[in-house]
């Protein structure tokens, strides 16, 4: 995240510097994907103004505050950009959950997990050739084989059948 803070008629400490940037780092919680974001401090009289413009993937962010004291400029200025962002987060997720219905229902905690009696393995994916992979699952007392195809790069699953055969499939990375 490119961060640029300007100060206006008067001359910006570290102090100041470091409590605006801090706060903006904050907001990384909410995306990964901030490409910049631009502060404006300024003072005309006893009243303090703060600017935040910010860019978050195509979206464009902007707040303006005035207080009586630049660091309440500031939080505010931040926590009125962070409003935004919650809202437009809600949004998608709102406008998104329509497309993967059996998703949104799904408890994700450890409980439910141990309440369904679900089980986790960790398996790293080996590059094989699927003749080898066939070899290395015979020796193996498991259901399936997951690996890496040697001849095209993707994830292939291999299944044994009830008859003795194998079942070879394709694992495809949907977007």
């Amino acid at each position: 995240m490119q961060v640029t803070i300007t100060a206006r008629h008067f001359d910006l400490t570290d102090a100041l510097k470091n409590y605006t940037r801090d706060g903006l780092m904050n907001l990384k919680k909410y995306s990964d994907n901030i490409i910049f974001a631009e502060v404006v401090l300024w003072k005309q009289k006893s009243v303090h103004f703060a600017e935040v413009n910010m860019r978050i993937n195509k979206f464009s962010f902007f707040s303006k505050s005035k207080e009586d004291d630049l660091y309440k400029a500031v939080d505010s200025a931040i926590n009125k950009v962070e409003r935004q962002i919650k809202k437009k987060i809600g949004k998608q997720n709102k406008r998104h959950t329509h497309k993967k219905p059996g998703l949104k229902n799904i408890p994700q905690s450890i409980d439910f997990l141990e309440e369904k009696r679900v089980h986790k393995k960790k398996m790293s994916l080996a590059k094989l050739y699927p003749v080898d992979a066939v070899d290395q699952f015979e020796d193996m007392d498991e259901d399936i084989f997951l690996f890496i195809n040697k001849e095209d790069d993707r994830v292939n699953l291999l299944e044994k059948n009830d008859n003795g055969s194998y079942n070879l499939s394709e694992i495809e990375e949907k977007n």
